[in-house]
């Protein structure tokens, strides 16, 4: 048997499971470091691999991960509350259910329940709650099942091995949660995704508050459309039209009628089109075209089709 095995120096590693456990924030760096021990405390043939741990100083760190990714036959990623969301923690997700099935990536939540999970790419792998101890045998089972039969531990070894350590395991994430992060550990896991969201979210704001706006004018205008005089140079459609006029007035003032390629209404308010230059005088002369809005109750939308302005009738 050894001069075979000596001949195959493959035949090791073949048995042996390459974990790749992910983190994003100090608690779960703090989570993956211990979870790297504890596991192999239970089987000796996986192979955990974390950042923090394994990468010597000098090394490429991206290169070392990506090359991780691709030979991990399994994944870990451990979810806190602040962390969830982070960019580069769902990048390592997405990167992971690719080299595995998906069943093989598995969310490890330490201080959130399931339900708390925010919708996103996390959300879509079967998550793992580390306070449950029937959950946390689950995967360590799965773990355990991905080893070929060199390497896979008999259920009843395993399951001596897990209740001899939980209570070691248990304790160590009770302490976890009930660490306070960093201010550095925040910064690190802000996620641009959620800038993105907040500003879209303000702008769908800006956008129902001026179709309200524009619906209290236009009930309040419809009662006493009956004594505005029509101007025979406006086409017959009462104030909407006379409000547009005036903007259309304005806009070419500020904006410079050579510059405005369409100016049309919505249900949101007017919508400006413009070439590149027509939006930069738009940004420039900023504060006229927000007077302009609020005196004529309607948002006015500016954009070049790359970049748009909104100018809410505050």
């Amino acid at each position: 048997m050894q001069g075979r095995a000596a001949g195959c120096p493959h035949l090791k590693e073949r048995a042996r499971v390459k974990l790749f456990i992910s983190w994003s924030g100090e608690l779960a760096e703090q989570c993956a470091s211990f979870l790297k021990l504890w596991i192999r405390k239970l089987n000796h043939t996986i192979d955990p691999w974390c950042s923090n741990t394994d990468i010597a100083k000098g090394e490429l760190a991206r290169s070392k991960i990506a090359n991780q990714l691709q030979v991990s036959n399994f994944g870990i990623v451990c979810v806190t509350r602040g962390n969830q969301a982070a960019p580069w923690l769902n990048f390592e997700a997405g990167a992971l259910s690719k080299a595995v099935s998906d069943s093989r990536v598995m969310p490890f939540l330490i201080d959130l329940p399931e339900k708390d999970l925010t919708p996103g790419p996390l959300s879509s792998f079967q998550a793992t709650d580390s306070s449950n101890k029937g959950q946390v045998w689950q995967m360590v089972q799965s773990i355990n099942d991905v080893c070929d039969s060199k390497g896979k531990v008999e259920t009843d070894i395993l399951r001596g091995h897990f209740d001899q350590y939980w209570e070691e395991l248990d304790k160590t994430l009770q302490k976890i949660r009930q660490m306070k992060p960093s201010p550095k550990a925040l910064t690190r896991a802000t996620p641009a995704i959620l800038n993105e969201l907040v500003s879209l979210v303000r702008e769908q704001n800006i956008r129902i508050k001026a179709l309200e706006r524009r619906l209290e004018i236009l009930g309040r205008t419809s009662s006493v459309t009956t004594h505005v005089q029509p101007d025979p140079d406006i086409p017959a459609k009462g104030v909407r039209d006379a409000l547009c006029k005036e903007v259309v007035l304005n806009v070419h003032e500020i904006i410079g009628k050579s510059h405005v390629r369409q100016l049309r209404t919505t249900e949101s308010g007017i919508t400006v089109r413009c070439d590149s230059e027509g939006y930069r005088r738009a940004a420039k002369n900023y504060g006229r075209l927000q007077t302009l809005a609020a005196s004529v109750g309607s948002a006015i939308e500016v954009t070049d089709d790359i970049e748009i302005l909104v100018f809410e009738p505050l």
